[in-house]
């Protein structure tokens, strides 16, 4: 009896979780001295204005990299790094209720090698999340929405950049007081 009600309960804990999708494309890799050699020292993260980005998703995204950055890239020549925020979309509450929604931020890359003023690495970087199902799930996308974008962005660009293993980051972003 247990063991049918847990298996009854799988289908709804998954897509309760959530399907992480990433994607975007590299237009110029980091090299491998810079990718085992460099630290960020310099982090800038904009957005147009008529992107509909808000100034505090912006400062959020600049927290949340500053503290990926830190852990993955951690050589010693020092590097610049501007995100271009280009798109971001909430899921809406309803729609994920009924049948689930995405969270989603899409953002331009750019990695500066400070010694030579050269550009080092460009990537183009897309963080998908799509979760819901229900009143519970409804209100996890709502809650975390927020936090898994600005984390998933994070480790995509240490993991394309830097070499990190995947999945490595997303512990501290769980930990993030200003996700809500």
């Amino acid at each position: 009896m247990k063991y049918a009600a847990l298996a009854a309960a799988a289908p709804a804990a998954l897509l309760l979780a959530g399907c992480v999708t990433a994607g975007g494309e590299t237009s110029q890799a980091l090299s491998d001295d810079l990718a085992a050699s460099g630290y960020v020292e310099e982090l800038h993260v904009s957005a147009a204005p008529d992107a509909g980005i808000s100034a505090d998703f912006a400062t959020k995204m600049q927290k949340t990299l500053r503290e990926a950055l830190d852990e993955c890239a951690t050589g010693d020549r020092p590097l610049r790094l501007d995100v271009d925020l280009q798109t971001v979309k909430y899921p809406n509450p309803i729609q994920s209720a009924v049948m689930t929604d995405t969270a989603a931020v899409t953002g331009a890359v750019t990695l500066y090698d400070l010694e030579t003023s050269e550009t080092a690495g460009q990537y183009m970087i897309e963080r998908e999340v799509r979760g819901g199902l229900g009143a519970g799930g409804a209100v996890m996308m709502s809650v975390m929405a927020d936090r898994q974008i600005r984390g998933g962005f994070a480790e995509e660009i240490c993991v394309r950049a830097f070499g990190a293993e995947p999945q490595s980051l997303m512990r501290n972003v769980e930990d993030d007081p200003d996700s809500e």
